[in-house]
């Protein structure tokens, strides 16, 4: 496991929503009213992945950059490597690596609609020369492995669905823990300073913004 790394609940914190514009800041309420937080942002990735089910959109509608951020991996990946995908949604990330680097990639999720239509991708490519993926449902907050068990730990717009802060250090911590020393942790991660920075320009080409979402805590 690589040397330990102190992540107290005042390091790196998110930045405060009062330094950008109000209109900007205005989230609609969640739906499934009862739920806790962290409870509605999973039935929400149940509810697309039961409508997209193998599609990539199911867990980002940007086909083109989800295609390039999975080539990008693909280059911090070597051939052999066990990868862990942190919230693999449907697998679309994780089957990409496997099948372009030859990784052997877990992907693991805690939306159990997810995983089932991760499985599903994985089955129908199977092959002699394809045997390298499995999915599992689990808490990136608990990560049902091993020290020390993985070369890579990838995570893709994954913990901006984490509601506290106390939840993102959990997360990273475990993938800390699970990291081989000399491993790497990839984080492509989306930003309330991004999300501002695009509505800034859609403004200056006379498009309307485009709303925070909801489960997206950043």
């Amino acid at each position: 496991m690589p040397p330990s790394v102190d992540l107290g609940p005042d390091d790196a914190k998110p930045l405060n929503g009062s330094r950008f514009p109000k209109p900007f800041l205005s989230i609609a309420d969640p739906p499934y009213p009862g739920d806790s937080l962290s409870d509605r942002i999973r039935r929400h990735w149940d509810t697309q992945a039961q409508k997209y089910r193998e599609q990539p959109q199911a867990t980002f509608n940007d086909i083109s950059l989800k295609s390039r951020e999975a080539r990008l991996l693909c280059r911090k990946v070597a051939p052999n490597d066990v990868v862990l995908d942190a919230g693999c949604g449907n697998g679309h990330t994780a089957l990409e690596l496997a099948t372009g680097k030859k990784a052997r990639v877990i992907g693991l999720d805690r939306s159990k609609p997810m995983v089932e239509m991760a499985q599903r991708q994985a089955a129908a490519r199977k092959s002699a020369t394809f045997p390298h993926s499995l999915f599992a449902n689990g808490d990136i907050q608990n990560i049902p492995f091993p020290s020390g068990a993985f070369d890579k730990v990838i995570c893709v717009r994954v913990l901006i669905n984490l509601p506290e802060w106390g939840q993102v250090l959990s997360a990273l911590r475990e993938f800390h823990r699970v990291l081989k020393t000399g491993g790497a942790l990839i984080l492509m991660e989306a930003s309330l300073s991004g999300w501002i920075k695009l509505n800034e320009w859609r403004s200056e080409f006379g498009l309307p913004p485009i709303p925070q979402p909801w489960y997206n805590r950043y």
